[in-house]
């Protein structure tokens, strides 16, 4: 009896193994998926006429968004039944951030390293303060 428990027990550890690594195989299939298939949708759109710069959300079902066509900037708001052209802006009247900029972000290690230096500098304080009371 006892060796049957124990090769169950063994099996059931291999088996929630087995499913873990499975899980993280199926998760790191889809983010490389996501980004070839983002890559291929971008360079579907290369070079074209038409360009969507800028989206923000101004409410359900609702945008108002930049977008470039030929060399001419309109600010347009987008709805579910309608488009409005808001405003024609010139070249000079925007700010286009780089790409690679936009993705890359604040490097995390400088966020950390803000967070870590405010920490000790706030730990630090509160010791001087107990050795002085």
């Amino acid at each position: 009896m006892e060796l049957i428990s124990l090769a169950t027990a063994g099996g059931k550890e291999l088996q929630a193994l087995f499913l873990l690594v499975l899980f993280a195989v199926v998760i790191g299939a889809a983010y490389y998926v996501t980004h070839f298939i983002a890559k291929v949708q971008k360079g579907r759109f290369l070079g074209r006429n038409l360009e969507v710069i800028e989206a923000i959300s101004v409410g359900p079902q609702k945008s108002v968004q930049l977008v470039r066509v030929g060399k001419e900037y309109m600010v347009i708001g987008v709805s579910k039944n309608e488009i409005n052209m808001l405003k024609a802006l010139g070249e000079d009247d925007i700010v286009i951030k780089d790409e690679v900029d936009y993705q890359s972000g604040i490097p995390f290690r400088k966020v950390l390293g803000k967070y870590i230096s405010k920490n000790n500098k706030d730990s630090g304080d509160d010791h001087h303060e107990t050795k002085d009371e």
